[in-house]
């Protein structure tokens, strides 16, 4: 109660920035062939790389790592 809009103190988010490349992985799953898991892996300004992926291992794993990404790790 009270708050004023002149209050509020708008913050501007920062600009992710875009990663320099990415390669793309497709994976059959194992229990059923008719699905497919795209396993991503994007190359950041700073040398370093993230990965990603659809497969339900890749959120339920603690360090967030599933087999299809620990896989795309090995490629250089």
């Amino acid at each position: 109660m009270g708050t004023k809009l002149k209050d509020i103190q708008w913050e501007k988010e920062q600009i992710k920035s875009k990663p320099l490349s990415v390669i793309v992985e497709t994976f059959v799953s194992s229990s059923d062939s008719n699905i497919l898991y795209k396993t991503q892996k994007a190359e950041q300004p700073d040398g370093s790389f993230k990965y990603s992926c659809t497969c339900p291992g890749a959120w339920r794993a603690k360090d967030k790592r599933c087999k299809h990404i620990k896989e795309l790790e090995k490629t250089p």
